[in-house]
C-alpha cells in the first residue's frame, strides 16, 4: 500500500495493492503485480496511451525499480533508480518525454476514478488494451486523459451527400405544369437539358435541332416532347377525352406515344 494513506498509486483492476508495475517504453504505472499477469495476457498495449508494450518492470514507490525476467515479474540483482523519485528531483533525472508521460499518467488517474463510479474498472481497462470495447477514434483517449467528456470531442461533419439526377418536387405542386395524367413535368429549354441527344417521341426530331423551344418531360408517362408537339398533342388528347365523357361508347385511340412509353433515344 502507499506509504502516503493516499489512492492515488493504486492499481487501476484491484484498487487494493499499489500500481508498481511500469510498461516499457512507454513509463507508465498503472497496475500491481499480481494483476500484471492476467493484464499481459489480455492486454495489447499501454492503456493509457496505446503504446506497444515491450517489458514490465517491478518496484516500489519509495524504494527501486527492479528488472524482473521475460514475463516482467519477480526481483533481480539489477536495481536501478525509483523512476519518481527523479520528478521529484529525489533520484535520477527524467528525460522530458518521461516527465510528460508521468504527467500524462497523473491526469488518467483523476479522470479514470471519476469513471469507476458507473463503470466496471477492469472491465473498462481489459477492454481498452484488448480492442473488445467499443471502437474510439483517436481524439476520444485524449478527451479522457484532460478530462472531457466523449461527447465533447470534436467530429468532423458526414460527408454531403452525392448529387443526385432526380428533379426534386416543385415547391407549390398547384402551380407547377402537370401532364393529362396529374404527373410533374420537368420544363427546360433543350441546350440546357440533358436530353439534347434525344428525340421528340411525336415528331422524331433530334431536339438538338430545337433550339429556342421547350422540352417537355414526364416521368410518370416516359415521354420527351418538344413544346410544339406537346401542345398539339395534348389538346388532341383533351378533344378525345371530351369527346368520349359525352358518348363512353366511342373510345378513341390515344397518342402512340402516350401508348408505348419510353423516352426514344436519338
Amino acid at each position: 500500500m502507499p506509504t502516503d494513506g493516499s489512492d492515488d498509486r493504486l492499481c487501476l483492476i484491484c484498487q487494493v495493492d499499489e500500481a508498481n508495475v511500469r510498461f516499457k517504453p512507454c513509463l507508465h504505472a498503472i497496475i500491481c503485480s499480481n494483476c500484471a499477469p492476467e493484464f499481459h495476457r489480455r492486454g495489447q498495449g499501454c492503456s493509457i496511451c496505446r503504446a506497444a508494450i515491450s517489458e514490465f518492470e517491478v518496484g516500489k514507490w519509495d524504494q527501486t525499480f527492479a528488472k524482473g525476467p521475460s514475463d516482467g515479474l519477480g526481483d533481480t540483482e539489477d536495481a536501478e533508480p525509483l523512476l519518481f523519485d527523479a520528478v521529484s528531483g529525489e533520484g535520477s533525472d527524467l528525460s522530458e518525454d518521461e516527465q510528460i508521460a508521468l504527467e500524462f499518467e497523473e491526469v488518467f488517474r483523476e479522470v479514470f476514478r471519476g469513471l469507476a463510479d458507473t463503470l466496471d474498472a477492469e472491465q473498462l481497462l481489459f477492454d481498452a488494451v484488448s480492442g473488445e470495447g467499443p471502437d474510439l477514434s483517436e481524439e476520444e483517449p485524449i478527451a479522457l486523459a484532460i478530462g472531457m467528456s466523449l461527447n465533447e470531442v470534436h467530429r468532423p461533419p458526414p460527408p454531403p451527400p452525392p448529387p443526385t439526377l432526380a428533379m426534386p418536387p416543385p415547391q407549390d405542386p398547384g402551380l407547377s405544369p402537370r401532364c393529362s395524367n396529374g404527373h410533374f413535368l420537368n420544363t427546360s429549354h433543350p441546350s440546357a437539358s440533358s436530353y439534347i441527344h434525344y428525340n421528340c417521341d411525336s415528331c422524331h426530331r433530334p431536339m438538338r435541332t430545337l433550339s429556342g423551344r421547350t422540352l417537355h418531360s414526364c416521368r410518370g408517362c416516359d415521354y420527351d416532347l418538344c413544346g410544339e408537339c406537346f401542345t398539339e398533342e395534348v389538346r388532341r388528347l383533351e378533344r378525345r377525352r371530351e369527346q368520349y365523357r359525352r358518348n363512353p361508347n366511342q373510345l378513341r385511340s390515344i397518342p402512340s406515344w402516350l401508348g408505348r412509353g419510353g423516352g426514344g433515344g436519338g
